[in-house]
């Protein structure tokens, strides 16, 4: 069987626009046969709801952007990545990946490793409308490494919420590297024994919650929190904070 050797995009600003019908783009890539290389505004998405679908093996896809590079405005529905292990990766500058979604608009399907972000302060800003984001993973699918500042998650109630395995939650944070500023109900962790771990450096986790913006539906062993000195600070107003734990479920 012929081979083809991988495509490579070299973009210049506004160079590459994709206008489609649904079901008009799909990608079966080996590894390594996409790789964009894009300056500021060059990769603009439009897309109809299941427009786009990556259907990748490890290693296929990686995006290598530019602050404001890769902006993505799409209909509820219309991004599904089914990816194997190591598929997804982002390295990105500040301000380079924005999420704006609607309602139900971005579902990740990911298995173990296959989504992995290294961001540099600021890199990845989610602004997502109630219900946007809904993160079903397996153990170990999703790990964040992030700079101080890097991780910031201003949603409207309901917009997170985590549904995971043993396990597939883990935050490796350096000082002031995650700042939660929610609605009342908008972040929901429902989690399983081990899948919520926290290893926090000094003033590493901050959360600054509006009444009953955090709640914690968490089984026994699922919430762990190993920090340093002072790493965990909350500024909660009345009733903000709410823990419907199992025996055994918090250890501090």
């Amino acid at each position: 069987m012929a081979t083809h050797p991988p495509q490579t995009l070299y973009n210049a600003p506004g160079a590459l626009r994709l206008y489609k019908v649904p079901g008009s783009l799909r990608l079966n890539n080996v590894p390594g046969s996409l790789r964009l290389y894009s300056v500021p505004g060059s990769l603009r998405l439009n897309n109809a709801p299941g427009s786009l679908r990556l259907y990748s093996v490890p290693g296929s896809l990686r995006l290598y952007n530019a602050p404001g590079a890769l902006r993505l405005y799409s209909a509820p529905g219309s991004p599904r990545l089914y990816n194997a292990p190591g598929a997804l990766r982002l390295y990105s500058v500040p301000g380079s990946l924005r999420l704006n979604n609607a309602a139900g608009l971005q579902r990740l399907y990911i298995v173990r490793g296959s989504l992995r972000l290294y961001n540099a302060p600021g890199a990845l800003r989610l602004y997502n409308a109630p219900g946007a984001r809904r993160l079903y993973s397996a153990p170990g699918s999703l790990r964040l490494y992030h700079a101080p500042g890097a991780l910031r998650l201003h949603n409207a109630p309901g917009s997170l919420r985590l549904y995971n395995a043993p396990g597939a939650l883990r935050l490796y944070s350096v000082p002031g590297s995650l700042t939660l500023n929610n609605a009342p109900g908008s972040l929901k962790l429902h989690s399983v024994p081990g899948s919520l771990r926290l290893y926090n450096a000094p003033q590493a986790l901050r959360l600054y919650n509006a009444p009953g913006a955090l709640k914690l539906y968490s089984a026994p062993g699922s919430l762990r929190l190993h920090h340093a000195h002072g790493a965990l600070r909350l500024h909660n107003a009345p009733g903000s904070l709410r823990l419907y734990n199992a025996p055994g479920a918090l250890r501090l």
